[in-house]
């Protein structure tokens, strides 16, 4: 190196550097797994196939002698290249061993010995944060993908529309909705997200009901709501949507309304027992179940079920620990409340089995939150997105590893 200013010019001392051959063995590096979570994980390393045709793959197991090999990837060039791999069929709360080997005709050349290690079976995972902080955004699934829209960051609302994939641990944006908002409910039907009410840029709740179609990525809207609504619980079961209580503007509210989605119109239904908000949701064999949440003295412990086919309203077991505004989902045929509390936030799961009308402890979040959603993918997984601590987060956890009966 050679340095020249007014007092003079410096010389920095000599050294050198050998080119590479124009082909030989490959070079190859491995780096560090992603994506890991109870069973499965995608290997990772980069090779430059040095001027040859290059036979990439990665060996894994428990101990170094590894043992499995992943499925062979061909590489050209002269410039490195990223390589990964999925795999699946692990064992949970198990170290693994693994390195990239690439092969071509000067030799083979194996990478670094890596390890990580699987996440414990049925237990909740860190996954990629939401783009933003957000509480009270919206979350529901198609069966594969998981949608989330709208939020508050702590200064702004939002009008995002993002997908989730839970198989790639990726999001990806989508038209955005028409209006801001938040803490509104989504359901999915028919290749449709039916998006209810929630609190706008006015900072009061609005009657809209958007309506996204996931084929056209287009935003329309439905019938509004009979009455402006935030904080509600949305659920929909056989071909309608079902909304109780909520937040109007001005008071709690106990009303039941239902849309069908059919022929576009709302119907009123018979009240819940008690005016409340921010409640635990979901639908189960014809009933819809509505736990905990608050009124205006405070937290609630009830669990409300609503018989569609006689529309009136039971009780079930109380809620182990009262918890405003959880995370809910129905998984497996039970109904799951995570999350939630105020002022106390918490980081509990609790499992309402309809059969047996009893509570039970499930695996703890890894961050405490309060003011977001949850949606089931398949019988596979729970995805919960955003929230809140004492400030909005984008936390997004996955639970994973369960074993639905």
């Amino acid at each position: 190196i050679v340095a020249t200013n007014s007092s003079g010019t410096t010389h920095g001392s000599d050294t050198t550097f050998t080119t590479l051959s124009l082909t030989g063995p490959a070079i190859v590096t491995t780096n560090p797994a992603t994506n890991v979570l109870n069973s499965s994980a995608t290997l990772n390393g980069t090779v430059d196939p040095h001027g040859l045709s290059t036979s990439v793959q990665f060996q894994y197991g428990t101990t170094t002698s590894y043992g499995s090999t992943t499925a062979s990837q061909t590489k050209t060039g002269n410039t490195y290249q990223n390589v990964s791999a999925n795999i699946t069929g692990l064992n949970a709360s198990t170290t693994y061993h693994f390195r990239i080997v690439a092969t071509n005709s000067a030799g083979t050349t194996h990478g670094g010995d890596r390890t990580f290690t699987t996440a414990a079976a049925c237990s909740w995972v860190n996954r990629a944060p939401v783009p933003y902080n957000a509480r009270g955004l919206f979350a529901v699934s198609d069966g594969t993908y998981v949608y989330c829209g709208g939020g508050y960051d702590g200064t702004a609302l939002h009008n995002e529309l993002l997908r989730y994939n839970p198989a790639t641990n990726t999001w990806t944006n989508l038209a955005p909705s028409p209006d801001q908002h938040f803490l509104s409910e989504a359901v999915f039907n028919s290749g449709k997200i039916y998006n209810m009410g929630g609190f706008v840029s006015s900072g009061l709740p609005t009657n809209v009901t958007r309506i996204y179609n996931i084929a056209t990525n287009t935003w329309t809207t439905g019938a509004p709501m009979p009455a402006a609504l935030g904080d509600q619980a949305t659920v929909l079961w056989n071909g309608k949507i079902y909304v109780a209580g909520g937040y109007n503007g001005s008071t709690l509210v106990n009303t039941l309304y239902a849309y069908n989605i059919a022929a576009n119109t709302w119907s009123t239904l018979a009240p819940l027992p008690q005016a409340l908000a921010l409640p635990g949701f979901g639908a189960i064999d014809g009933k819809l179940y509505i736990a905990s949440g608050s009124n205006v003295t405070g937290e609630l412990n009830t669990l409300y079920i609503y018989d569609i086919a006689s529309n009136a309203w039971a009780t079930g077991a109380n809620v182990p620990t009262a918890v405003n505004g959880p995370g809910s989902t129905v998984f497996c045929g039970k109904l799951y409340l995570y999350g939630g509390g105020y002022p106390t936030v918490r980081n509990i799961t609790q499992i309402y089995d309809p059969v047996s009308n009893s509570w039970s402890s499930g695996p703890h979040l890894n961050v405490a939150r309060r003011w977001f959603y949850g949606s089931a993918v398949d019988n596979t997984a729970i995805v919960a997105p955003g929230g809140t601590t004492t400030s909005s987060v984008n936390t997004n956890e996955q639970l994973a590893g369960c074993q639905c009966p």
